[in-house]
């Protein structure tokens, strides 16, 4: 259990690192991966200036014209336009978003376990006023 425990907390500090990696790379920068196509909808992730962004948008939204709402809380944010369905055309309601985030939540997350691993190592190694581990509250046996 603890070799599992030990990879999973190894795997949650190389994510860390990578949020942390990414975002001074790309603090006064933008660097943004498609995720692909599927029909209409054109799925991104970027970084850039602070912040991280999860994008599904529709290809024609600016053309068909749609409503935009935007919603801050603390340190996220969530930007959504949604377009009526259009009777002529015969095509649904649509709704495309943008999910922004602060950097800071992923590197705080990941960086949990790590935390825990380390506090738990060493918290076997702790030494007690008289100079003992807390492993041994007896001191040590003298030779006869």
């Amino acid at each position: 259990m603890k070799l599992i425990f030990t990879a999973v907390a190894a795997l949650s500090l190389l994510i860390c690192l990578f949020f942390v990696v990414a975002t001074v790379a790309t603090f006064n920068s933008s660097c943004e991966c498609s995720l692909g196509h599927t029909g209409q909808r054109t799925r991104s992730v970027a970084a850039g200036y602070g912040e991280l962004r999860y994008s599904d948008e529709l290809a024609d939204f600016g053309r068909l014209g749609g409503t935009k709402s935007t919603e801050e809380h603390l340190g996220y944010e969530l930007q959504k336009e949604t377009r009526p369905a259009d009777p002529r055309t015969g095509e649904a309601e649509a709704i495309s978003y943008q999910y922004v985030i602060s950097p800071a939540y992923p590197m705080v997350l990941f960086a949990i376990l790590p935390l825990i691993w380390v506090v738990a190592r060493m918290g076997g190694r702790r030494r007690t006023s008289g100079g003992h581990s807390d492993a041994s509250d007896q001191p040590p046996a003298k030779a006869p």
